[in-house]
């Protein structure tokens, strides 16, 4: 047959859609659920290139395979399409985003449906709708009337460039994550969702699910859970105590500053009324302009302003100066940090500026069985150590040599030990400069506790846990988790985006928007492009509204901030079930047949944004009783990204974007779907060869030859090993995701197969049923070839017998100069191509061709591969 394959391809990709193929239906009867679905793109270009496609071809072959298996499968696609991308892409070109929006999804769809994507078109949203968009609004206001979105002044993270607020996961390494320019703090009021409240629950849920564990390190990570102490630190004349989060609190007994973040907002009433005032005003105006990567960067310098205030060290009763500093942030913690400079680098650092007193509490030195306590103002310290007095300095050091026993067969040797004297434990510890000779850096390690009372002479992780007991006994701490996460940032300052159902009336004050009114439209009559000021607090018509309490209209304004986009992706998977619905966000009882996801497959960029957040509203409505699971995607996996053939990522100002379109055209949809798979892993990064396209029409070629070798009266007996151990291994590498060796099986059958001058019904037809997932088209023209009316996707997929691969394994001598050095246990059948493979991959064998040439090679089949080598 000739392989026409754009002729094959529209004319199966119209079949499909008047037999209604990909259609969905939540009905038991039609088998078993599966929900698989593709984090949905961005319409944010003007089109797709040839690295999008690459989850979409995996989760096609996936859900193709599993309705063979007899499942009943939703397999949706629709449009992320609200948020900074599709506007920047908006201004970019001079139009309105609603219009390119709309343009760009045409073109999107138009190519995915070129590439035969079995998707429930029936399901498809679009998150720019304002029939989608409502029930946005309508979980923002489920969220404000549990408690869950409140309204704040803090200091947030501004980018310049786009002109709004991002959400902390959306800075990267202190820079936007969408434009890479710097972020700065900013104080303003603004939107937030208490996240927060469910960082137990988001933690603990990642043992539920099956997700590549870097995933779910990253939000681990993320959230960041520790436990430890909060400590209270009496701030000297004023009624203020200042609490800081701990895991080390045993080293609070050298504890001799305190750090306080210049976001805090304790900063006004520390200054008020001293001579610090004014300077800490300017300094914390500077710190909210210094670029906040710098304030993360351990390397840069440490910087601090003394508020004019002193906090009691409750263990020891010294005065420790309070800094406002710039290492000191509020993401961590409580946004204050006892500054402990002997045994933190970065305190240590922050002390050396500024001459702070520095007192070591932890010995490296000296272990269990060599107590401090010994080393008391006795006869026994006398002989053990020098006291030496420094006529500079106050405070005395001991010089101790101690015989160190090393390893067996080393002679002994002697250890020169500087630390503070024992007798110097009370009073004013010593400044950095008393010290600079002794200690030249902070030990962060374990050993004995020095200098601490009571627990002077205790191994240091044993001292954590009393020292502990012993300041919450004392009032002055409890035990706390705390978590690195903070609340979820929502509100921007763009237009294209959901405006927030919220109103503010002179008399009533904060106002939501009753559920009837909804959605809150988006203004028309407003310039989107963005000032720093979100575009909708100059629409007219957008604020001509009464107050749904009282009725006032004078004064009465809407919020005109919009939504983040990523509320909008929050909760996307569950519209899928219903998305015509205009009574409810979804319908429970859908919802209830077809969630949680079974298979979510999308890039690993949205770790700690979308994940974490469809995540955090899946608890919600959980925890309100809206849904019966807790978790959305019971299984995630990873596509990698598709460079150029430049091997950089794809970009039109580098000019290495390959359309599909151009692919689709000349080689077709089939063998772009398969060399996508076949390029490697799908979780790898890979170059894109478009020379690989060769190949894979080869491939077809060498099928479709096979067909003209039919012959129902053929004996199938011989090739019944290759064809068992293919399903075999195309099943299980379908089901974990390994499609690039699914495809080399496949290869190697048909290549198997063209040894045979006939071939019998049977195994052709499996042969085109394991092909028909990853090229569709060209397997329903091969099957129809065949002599079959129905689909081949109607036919059900083979199963592979046990008994048969069992009975039909041997094992290769593999031989190098006539030595046999390795056997290999495999099926009988297997080619000379696969058997020299896995013997190169033996250890023993990679070990003898070491720097040898291989001259010759003889395969005897299924007996022995022997190379010459020289």
């Amino acid at each position: 047959m000739h392989y026409d394959h754009q002729k094959i391809e529209k004319k199966w990709q119209k079949k499909w859609e008047e037999e209604g193929y990909n259609e969905a239906q939540a009905n038991v009867s039609l088998g078993p659920k599966q929900y698989v679905l593709d984090m949905f793109p961005y319409p944010s270009a003007a089109g797709l290139h040839v690295g999008h496609p690459e989850g979409y071809t995996a989760t096609d072959i996936y859900t193709r395979y599993l309705k063979m298996n007899g499942y009943n499968v939703l397999h949706p696609m629709g449009w992320d399409a609200f948020g900074l991308p599709a506007e920047n892409y908006a201004i970019k070109n001079g139009i309105h985003p609603a219009q390119s929006t709309l343009e760009n999804i045409a073109t999107f769809k138009r190519q995915i449906k070129a590439l035969g994507f079995d998707y429930n078109w029936a399901h498809e949203v679009n998150t720019s709708d304002p029939s989608y968009y409502k029930w946005t609004q309508w979980f923002f206001l489920l969220l404000y009337k549990s408690g869950l979105a409140y309204r704040a002044e803090a200091p947030v993270n501004w980018c310049e460039s786009c002109k709004t607020v991002l959400a902390n996961e959306q800075v990267v390494e202190g820079a936007c994550e969408r434009c890479r320019n710097e972020v700065f703090k900013k104080r303003m009021k603004q939107w937030f969702l208490k996240i927060t409240d469910f960082a137990e629950d988001l933690l603990s849920g990642l043992k539920e699910i099956d997700w590549p564990n870097s995933i779910k390190l990253m939000q681990e990570n993320w959230i960041g859970r520790s436990e430890g102490l909060e400590e209270y630190w009496q701030v000297e004349g004023m009624d203020i105590k200042l609490p800081s989060f701990t895991t080390w609190p045993h080293t609070s007994w050298g504890a001799t500053f305190m750090a306080i973040a210049s976001e805090h907002q304790v900063i006004v009433d520390l200054v008020q009324g001293t001579d610090y005032a004014h300077g800490a005003e300017e300094f914390v105006k500077r710190m909210e302009m210094q670029k906040r990567a710098e304030r993360m960067n351990e390397a840069k310098e440490k910087e601090g302003y003394f508020t004019g205030r002193y906090a009691l060290n409750h263990l020891t009763g010294w005065k420790m100066p309070i800094y406002i500093a710039n290492f000191a942030i509020m993401e961590y913690g409580t946004g204050i940090v006892k500054g402990c400079p002997a045994h933190d680098e970065r305190d240590f650092e922050f002390a050396k500026k500024y001459n702070l007193p520095i007192q070591i509490v932890i010995s490296t030195q000296l272990k269990n069985s060599e107590k401090i306590s010994e080393f008391s103002a006795s006869s026994r310290l006398a002989q053990k150590a020098d006291i030496v007095t420094d006529t500079n300095i106050t405070h005395s050091f001991m010089r101790v040599k101690r015989v160190v026993e090393p390893a067996t067969g080393i002679e002994p040797a002697e250890l020169d030990v500087t630390m503070p004297a024992p007798h110097q434990t009370t009073g004013s510890p010593p400044s950095y400069q008393e010290v600079s000779a002794f200690v030249k850096s902070a030990y962060g390690g374990e050993g004995v506790m020095i200098n601490a009372g009571k627990f002077t002479g205790m191994d240091a992780e044993e001292a954590r846990a009393a020292v502990t007991e012993y300041i919450i006994k004392q009032g002055n701490g409890k035990k706390a988790v705390h978590y690195k996460l903070r609340d979820w940032l929502i509100s921007r300052q763009r237009y294209w985006g959901a405006p927030i159902p919220i109103m503010y009336c002179p008399s009533c004050k904060e106002v939501p928007v009753p559920e009837k009114d909804l959605p809150v439209m988006l203004p028309d009559d407003v310039d989107f492009k963005p000032t720093g000021e979100s575009p909708l607090a100059l629409s007219k018509s957008f604020h001509n509204v009464s107050c749904p309490q009282c009725g006032a209209n004078e004064g009465v304004r809407r919020e005109s901030d919009t939504m983040d986009t990523f509320v909008c992706s929050s909760w996307y998977f569950l519209r899928y079930a219903s998305p015509n619905d205009d009574v409810l966000a979804f319908d429970k009882e859908k919802v209830r047949f077809w969630l949680p996801v079974d298979m979510y497959v999308g890039g690993a960029e949205h770790a700690v944004l979308h994940l974490l957040y469809a995540r955090f509203f899946t608890r919600v409505l959980h925890k309100l009783g809206h849904v019966a699971f807790s978790e959305p995607f019971l299984k995630l996996r990873n596509q990698g990204m598709i460079l150029g053939e430049d091997r950089q990522k794809m970009s039109k100002s580098r000019g290495n974007v390959i359309n599909p379109d151009e692919i689709v055209k000349e080689y077709g949809a089939d063998a772009m779907r398969i060399y996508e798979m076949f390029m490697g892993p799908l979780e790898d990064t890979k170059p894109w060869q478009t020379k690989g396209l060769i190949g894979v029409r080869r491939f077809f070629k060498k099928l479709i030859a096979l067909i003209q070798k039919h012959d129902p009266h053929a004996y199938e007996g011989e090739y019944e090993g290759i064809l068992q151990k293919t399903i075999k291994k195309v099943t299980e590498d379908i089901e974990a995701f390994r499609f690039n060796t699914a495809v080399s099986s496949l290869m190697i059958l048909v290549n198997e197969l063209g040894r045979y001058e006939k071939l019998g019904t049977r195994v052709l037809e499996h042969a085109v049923i394991l092909l028909a997932p990853f090229a569709p088209h060209l397997c329903e023209e091969l099957w129809e070839q065949l002599g079959h009316t129905a689909s081949v996707f109607a036919s059900r997929w083979p199963e592979f017998d046990e008994e048969h691969i069992r009975q039909n394994k041997v094992v290769i001598a593999v031989q190098i100069n006539g030595k046999v050095r390795a056997q290999l246990s495999v099926f009988a059948g297997i080619s000379l191509e696969e058997v020299e493979t896995m013997a190169l991959a033996q250890k023993n064998i990679q070990a003898h061709l070491a720097g040898k040439e291989i001259k010759k090679k003889f395969y005897v089949q299924d007996k022995i591969l022997s190379f010459v080598v020289v």
